[in-house]
């Protein structure tokens, strides 16, 4: 196949990577906040949790907003929380791809 890799492998592989400690529950409560503030519908906030129980009760490692997390928001913030002010920026572009991954799920 001259070592191409049709869309569903890499889709695959994106799935299975390793996530940051504690993405998963970092991600769900700023779900919830982006929701409480309302920067996300509560409509998207369901469809993104729901994508993440479900990649979880399935096995899966990561969902595809769960990675969108830690590459938008985790890994910018130190873990003491110490700057809120930039993780509140940080969430603006990760309220706006959440819009995007909820639109995709259905």
């Amino acid at each position: 196949d001259g070592g191409r890799h049709d869309g569903g492998e890499e889709a695959m592989v994106l799935h299975e990577r390793e996530l940051m400690e504690g993405v998963t529950e970092r991600t769900v409560e700023a779900l919830r906040r982006l929701s409480r503030e309302g920067r996300l519908s509560r409509e998207h906030k369901r469809r993104l949790l729901t994508d993440v129980i479900e990649h979880h009760q399935e096995g899966e490692s990561a969902s595809e907003v769960e990675i969108a997390y830690e590459l938008l928001v985790m890994r910018f913030v130190r873990p003491d929380g110490e700057d809120p002010a930039k993780e509140d920026e940080l969430l603006e572009d990760f309220a706006d791809q959440c819009k995007v991954l909820a639109k995709k799920l259905y």
